[in-house]
């Protein structure tokens, strides 16, 4: 486990983001930045930007060209389909 510059792992923080997800606390479409989540949890922009790039892989987050960071906005086929899955595991 990775550890961050002020002793948070990424994968604590990640699994962190992952539950506001779920929990409707950073709805679809919530846009996000660097700076604010780097602030919120006491870690480097390094740290957060990596975190972001593994949930932007998961489908989990949009990264947009223009730089911006959204949570991601699944139609509703999409989010069925997670559901399956979220039951299998």
């Amino acid at each position: 486990m990775r550890k961050s510059q002020r002793g948070q792992s990424e994968q604590s923080i990640q699994t962190r983001l992952l539950q506001a997800i779920f929990e409707q606390r950073m709805p679809p479409g919530a846009r996000l930045t660097e700076e604010a989540l780097a602030s919120a949890f006491d870690v480097s922009r390094t740290t957060i930007r990596q975190v972001i790039a593994r949930l932007s892989q998961d489908g989990i987050l949009v990264k947009l060209p223009n730089g911006a960071t959204h949570v991601a906005s699944p139609s509703r086929h999409e989010a069925q389909q997670l559901m399956v899955v979220r039951r299998m595991i």
